[in-house]
């Protein structure tokens, strides 16, 4: 479900049409997989960045059969995230560490205040009551960001010329590990290709809580 709400999410704020060039960026695992869902960043080294969008509508994540949906959701700096409970359960979702600490208590169907996120990095998010549930906020300054297809694939169009920075981050990236990078070097109404090469850590199936009736 988070493919089909998320693929294809780009933030391409101030970039100009006036000589610019489209970044193809591949992600793949060490077996040369494609890896969907990875989340990829193309930054201006001279620091321009995406203008605030704190005015802008929040966004919304889910939690439908106790899952957060989607389980990675990109969100602006100084944009805000409305958390809603879809389920007929209670939820209490946390974020213990930097960049955002926080808790909030849910009852079924309800929906919270927005909650605002000003600084960038990965703000992971657990439920205290349903503890198999996990989700993610990557929070970013990026002009563009975009997750991969099924086909491990993002494309940037009306890319500015110029000098750029990519990067990657998946979920089940090594938790600490440096976000791989790649220089771009682009020319106008040219097309830059480039393939990241992303280790990832085996998946582990949800245990579900056979007790949730009762909450």
């Amino acid at each position: 479900m988070f493919l089909r709400a998320c693929i294809g999410l780009a933030l391409m704020l101030g970039a100009s049409g006036a000589e610019a060039g489209t970044v193809v960026l591949t992600v793949r695992d060490v077996a040369g997989i494609p890896v969907a869902g990875a989340v990829v960043t193309l930054n201006d080294p001279a620091g321009a960045k995406a203008a605030t969008r704190a005015a802008a509508k929040p966004v919304v994540l889910d939690q439908i059969d106790e899952e957060f949906v989607p389980d990675v959701l990109v969100v602006p700096a100084g944009g805000q995230v409305v958390f809603k409970n879809s389920d007929s359960t209670r939820h209490h979702i946390y974020s213990f560490r930097q960049p955002k600490r926080f808790e909030l208590q849910l009852g079924p169907g309800e929906t919270s205040a927005p909650v605002r996120f000003d600084q960038s990095g990965v703000v992971a998010l657990g439920c205290n009551i349903h503890d198999h549930m996990r989700a993610w906020l990557y929070v970013t300054e990026a002009r563009f960001v975009a997750r991969t297809g099924a086909d491990g694939v993002v494309t940037f169009t009306d890319v500015p010329s110029g000098a750029w920075e990519a990067t990657t981050w998946h979920p089940r990236a090594s938790p600490g590990a440096p976000e791989p990078t790649q220089a771009v070097r682009l020319d106008a109404d040219a097309k830059f290709s480039a393939t990241f090469v992303l280790p990832l850590r085996a998946t582990v199936g949800p245990v579900r809580d056979p007790e949730r009736a009762r909450y």
